[in-house]
């Protein structure tokens, strides 16, 4: 059902400016990839890799060039069901991968030749294969968790903030990072150290100066689309919440003073 939803209209319009770029780099000799990948634009490396191999095969079209992020999307929403089966039973991944499948935000960047499909895509298989090993510990599963995870990073930046949240998550359940977590948390920082290097060599945050401070409008509009583009959504999913914190928050009733 994902695939299909993430091909409708696929190559309807037309590419825009970040597209372009994805395409630009991923068409490149060798020689001129790797320069890029090691200084000139260094974030998203993986995406452009496979995106080069991808584009000598299915070609350079709209439909091509996207149809790579719409199979990471639809492979997402295989991994989330796995991953909410983990945790809470069947219903719950079910219910889990029908709300990926049909978010139109999610939709949206499966349908944009760019890396954040693949970013779901990892960031989600290192989170299903974190849970996995916290309920039973292994070292397949540890290597495995290694690999997704530098994988994800090296498909955007971004990915380092899970992988925070992830080592946060392993403090608290074990109160401690034992010798075996500390050691995958060593490795997952030389096997990302390149990436920074190459994040150095390329400016930086300096690359990022032309971005204007976010205004609230900004930071609302954010979680509208988050919400799939409805305002009405965004409400009936923050409302519940805020009720029941006022209702904590709020005494429920005033005690009598005994005679």
């Amino acid at each position: 059902m994902a695939l299909s939803i993430n091909f409708i209209h696929l190559g309807t319009n037309s590419l825009v400016l970040d597209e372009s770029t994805s395409i630009g780099v991923a068409c490149r000799s060798f020689t001129s990839l790797v320069s890029v990948l090691a200084g000139g634009d260094p974030n998203m490396g993986l995406y452009y890799v496979l995106l080069s191999c991808w584009v000598k095969i299915f070609g350079d079209s709209e439909a091509a060039v996207r149809s790579l992020s719409a199979i990471f999307g639809a492979i997402s929403v295989s991994v989330i069901y796995l991953l909410g089966r983990r945790m809470f039973g069947r219903t719950a991944g079910v219910i889990a991968g029908l709300l990926l499948a049909s978010d139109t935000f999610v939709v949206q960047y499966a349908q944009t030749a760019r890396s954040y499909a693949l970013l779901l895509f990892l960031t989600l298989l290192s989170s299903y294969l974190l849970v996995v090993d916290l309920d039973r510990p292994s070292r397949r599963t540890k290597v495995a968790y290694l690999l997704a995870s530098a994988l994800a990073v090296c498909a955007h930046y971004f990915a380092v903030y899970v992988i925070i949240v992830h080592l946060g998550t392993v403090l608290a359940i074990r109160r401690a990072l034992r010798r075996e977590w500390l050691l995958v948390a060593i490795a997952l920082l030389l096997l990302c150290t390149p990436e920074a290097i190459f994040a150095y060599r390329a400016g930086g945050a300096s690359r990022l100066a032309w971005i204007q401070p976010p205004s609230w409008n900004d930071i609302y509009a954010v979680f509208v689309d988050f919400a799939g583009g409805s305002r009405l959504t965004l409400f009936a999913l923050v409302a519940p919440r805020g009720i029941a914190q006022a209702r904590r928050l709020l005494p429920c009733s005033v005690s009598k003073p005994r005679a």
